[in-house]
């Protein structure tokens, strides 16, 4: 689990992943560099804590597919040469908000805290975290 990507408002873009497994924007796009995105993308809708839009004239649309699909779809979309301008256009990731409301009640505030500091001491295993509150 890369705790970093789990703390609220930390990826919205594709390529906000990049970041957490040194992923650079100016080499090709191997499918074993992009498994470790989309294996974490899953894991992360598999653990409901975010969603997967994209954004058209009239906002934002939720994709309503099986995980696996929306995953499938990343990976279609993405190809080796895609240009950092095309990841605007590409897909957009949110938050749930049972994910957000249950973290600000165990005392998450964005701006005062050290993510990492206050899973070890407020959340402690985020992953069982999750389990236990989770719809």
């Amino acid at each position: 689990m890369k705790t970093n990507l789990y703390c609220p408002y930390t990826i919205e873009l594709l390529f906000d992943f990049f970041n957490e497994f040194n992923i650079k924007t100016n080499e090709k796009y191997t499918q074993q560099i992009k498994d470790k995105v989309l294996d974490t993308i899953l894991e992360m809708l598999n653990n409901k804590v975010i969603f997967v839009s994209e954004k058209n004239k009239n906002g934002f649309v939720i994709w309503d597919e099986p995980k696996e699909i929306i995953v499938e779809r990343i990976n279609n979309m993405w190809s080796e040469n895609t240009n950092f301008q095309d990841f605007y256009n590409m897909v957009w990731f949110g938050y749930e908000n049972w994910y957000i409301e249950a973290l600000k009640k165990e005392g998450f505030e964005q701006e005062k805290i050290v993510w990492t500091n206050f899973i070890e001491k407020d959340i402690g295993d985020l992953q069982k975290w999750i389990e236990a509150n989770k719809p």
